[in-house]
């Protein structure tokens, strides 16, 4: 299969660097802000690229949670994949795709753990079923069957009502 005559027209004319900030910073913080504004699904979805320690290079979607000068934030159980190879290598990369606008933009850096408290603090502003799920099950686990799952989860929520 070939993908080679696959072509859609553009919408939005090129950028150049009189239209751009000079601050990166305030430059994405504008992008964020017409994503958002434009009510685009997902405005904040990004592709976050990692590599395990044997280079292997991996990718998923997750979603941007806080942005400020320090940072791009986005909250994942520790014990995961992407916590696992970020904790053997802590270089990543996100990329940002807005397709109704024709525009993506890369950052790479280190990454680093975020505070207990900030963590704890996104955690409990989650819905409450989100919280349950999250607790009940541990990313990138594989689990015994959906009902395990399922059972799991009802013992927290009884637990907790």
């Amino acid at each position: 299969m070939t993908f080679s005559d696959t072509r859609r027209e553009y919408n939005f004319s090129s950028l150049n660097k009189q239209q751009l900030s000079t601050d990166p910073f305030q430059q994405m913080l504008h992008w964020l802000n017409q994503a958002k504004q434009a009510e685009l699904k997902d405005a904040t979805a990004m592709t976050l690229s990692t590599a395990d320690k044997h280079a292997m290079p991996d990718a998923r979607i997750v979603l941007l949670k806080q942005f400020d000068h320090s940072g791009c934030y986005w909250f994942t159980d520790y014990s995961s994949h992407k916590g696992q190879q970020l904790f053997d290598n802590p270089q990543a990369c996100l990329t940002f795709y807005w397709r109704e606008f024709d525009r993506q933009i890369k950052i790479q850096g280190m990454v680093e753990k975020t505070s207990v408290e900030n963590a704890e603090t996104y955690f409990y502003s989650r819905p409450l079923d989100s919280q349950f799920s999250a607790a009940a099950s541990h990313q990138s686990q594989p689990i015994d069957s959906r009902k395990t799952l399922e059972n799991k989860l009802q013992q927290l929520k009884n637990v907790n009502p």
